[in-house]
């Protein structure tokens, strides 16, 4: 209320941006973890620098594996003070299953990611190689990716279709 008062009051530029970053910092401390983005991709440079597989189609000759690409939202990092640190640690579960009838059509593929950095990051991108079975039935199926975060026990998923067929 007080913001709205002071722009229809004509407050200085100082005075709105320092109310913005205050509003920031307050959803920034409310955010719950999330899975933001989910794509699949021929390859990953950097946070939401990747080629993507448009339309997400796949054949066991010519293109049989992908990269998952997710963006977190809201990751929940501890200060390391031996490392002077701030430090991640999420358990990352790949699934795929049949899209039609939801039943799994590989085993779940589980594996703990760590991350450390010099600085406090809320958003950052995890990325893992997924060869799917030449052996698959043609059809639709969907590829699931469940992240846990270790220490504060949130958790997000998200999934994406893709089409198995006999050649692209």
């Amino acid at each position: 209320k007080l913001l709205g008062s002071e722009l229809e009051e004509g407050g200085d530029s100082a005075a709105l941006a320092s109310a913005f970053g205050e509003i920031i910092t307050q959803i920034d401390a409310e955010s719950p973890f999330r899975i933001k983005r989910l794509k699949l991709c021929s390859a990953v440079r950097d946070f939401g620098d990747v080629d993507v597989f448009e339309p997400p189609m796949f054949s066991p000759s010519e293109r049989s594996k992908f990269i998952w690409y997710v963006e977190l939202d809201g990751a929940d990092p501890r200060f390391d003070e031996g490392t002077d640190s701030f430090g991640h640690e999420f358990m990352v579960r790949t699934e795929m299953f049949s899209t039609e009838t939801g039943v799994p059509v590989v085993p779940p593929v589980e594996n703990t990611v760590n991350h450390s950095a010099s600085s406090r990051i809320r958003d950052l991108f995890l990325r893992n190689v997924f060869e799917i079975p030449p052996t698959l039935q043609y059809g639709w199926y969907t590829v699931k990716i469940t992240v846990n975060e270790r220490h504060s026990g949130s958790q997000s998923q998200m999934g994406l279709d893709l089409l198995w067929v006999p050649s692209l």
